[in-house]
């Protein structure tokens, strides 16, 4: 143990009698860890609008004071198709001497499907890249030549130049223009029951309480109904079936027309 002590105390002594510097470095067997990579994750900001929201819903949402941005996947807010928020009504219409005046929501899908030109004369239907969108994923894609795209500000010019029929915004009715019913509704009667009306679509924001949309682009308490008679000569035929009938028949067949308008005209 005394030599063990003494050989130790030898190397010691040695050891501190050589300089520093001639020492060879001590190696640990060390690998330093990856230094930690910063993740950057894209703020979400802006507003997306689906390409099958209508012009005039569009021009609503560039009012808002928010970017509108091309990439939805970017976007903090979205605007498209929902199962809740504004109702969008559309109305089927053809040029205002058309003869028919209603159809079934069956012929119009059949027409959507190709199945059969119905009452459309095989004429299928005019309307927006935005309203084809709109029902395309109401109804699935249309079957070819069932729809012509033509730009909204074009469909009216087109569609009395082939007698066509069009579904167009509710907003986009003007007198050139005939509403046709679908199973017995029509946007433009006072007892328009949105509920049982097909042609519709709900558009609604991704984050409701950011941006406040209105209820519909169908304001009833808008609307003004007139009507207009032509001659009412009470005389021959017509005075004949009224002796047959009862003086009252005539006024029995167009009374609720005539009730429900606003305005009514009658020529005498």
């Amino acid at each position: 143990m005394k030599k063990i002590f003494i050989y130790v105390f030898c190397i010691l002594l040695l050891a501190a009698s050589v300089p520093l510097a001639s020492l060879p470095p001590l190696v640990f067997p060390f690998t330093p860890k990856a230094k930690p990579t910063a993740t950057t994750v894209p703020a979400l900001k802006g507003l997306w609008v689906s390409p099958s929201a209508p012009d005039a819903l569009v021009d609503i949402a560039r009012a808002w004071p928010v970017t509108i941005v091309d990439d939805s996947a970017s976007a903090a807010y979205k605007l498209d198709i929902n199962l809740s928020g504004a109702v969008w009504i559309y109305a089927l219409a053809a040029p205002f001497p058309t003869v028919t005046d209603a159809v079934t929501y069956e012929d119009l899908i059949l027409t959507w499907k190709g199945a059969s030109a119905g009452a459309f004369g095989g004429r299928g239907l005019l309307m927006a890249e935005s309203t084809l969108g709109a029902f395309t994923a109401l109804w699935g894609e249309p079957a070819p030549g069932a729809v012509t795209i033509v730009p909204s500000d074009e469909i009216l010019d087109q569609a009395w130049k082939l007698s066509a029929w069009a579904i167009i915004p509710f907003e986009d009715i003007q007198p050139k223009w005939k509403v046709l019913s679908v199973d017995g509704q029509s946007p433009l009667h006072k007892n328009f029951d949105a509920d049982s009306y097909p042609l519709k679509i709900n558009f609604g924001l991704s984050s409701p309480a950011a941006f406040v949309l209105p209820e519909s682009n169908r304001d009833k308490s808008k609307l003004a109904t007139v009507v207009l008679t032509g001659v009412t000569a009470l005389v021959r035929a017509t005075a004949t079936t009224m002796e047959m009938k009862g003086i009252n028949y005539p006024g029995s067949l167009i009374g609720d027309w005539l009730r429900e308008a606003d305005v009514a005209h009658i020529s005498n």
